[in-house]
């Protein structure tokens, strides 16, 4: 009877890990370095940067009209020596980051290209910043390292 009973719990257990190993999109970002995001890299950068938020005048403005990701080449860059150098890093490396959550990274934005741009970026649509707190990221340094990273 015991051992029916242990038998029984372990299996509730193991079927509740492996439901929530499901829903925690993370654990499904940042498994290639593929420049094109797949579902949950883009659910995550959405929440990261295109969330609702309030002020004391205007409750719950909605940012979801920003940037659309899907099927879109991203690279990632930052400004701090704490990421992997200053300079363009891997999506492997940024979703790294982000486990467990995304804290302790300051200087979050979105460039993004417009169609000149972007065949002289070697077809990537945007550059996902982070650990940048000036304004001292130029699209034209960026299309240049973009270059160098794509010879």
């Amino acid at each position: 009877m015991k051992l029916k009973y242990i038998l029984v719990l372990l299996l509730i257990n193991f079927i509740h890990q492996l439901c929530y190993a499901q829903i925690n999109p993370l654990d499904s970002c940042g498994l290639d370095n593929n420049p094109v995001l797949n579902q949950y890299e883009i659910k995550v950068l959405d929440s990261l940067f295109f969330t609702i938020y309030s002020t004391k005048k205007i409750k719950n403005i909605s940012t979801s009209g920003g940037f659309n990701f899907i099927n879109k080449k991203i690279a990632f860059y930052s400004c701090t020596k704490n990421t992997n150098g200053n300079g363009l890093f891997s999506k492997k490396d940024f979703f790294g980051l982000c486990k467990p959550s995304f804290n302790g990274h300051a200087g979050r934005g979105i460039i993004t290209f417009n169609e000149k741009e972007k065949a002289a970026a070697k077809d990537f649509d945007a550059v996902v910043i982070i650990d940048c707190p000036y304004v001292n990221v130029k699209k034209k340094d960026l299309i240049v390292e973009l270059i160098k990273k794509e010879e």
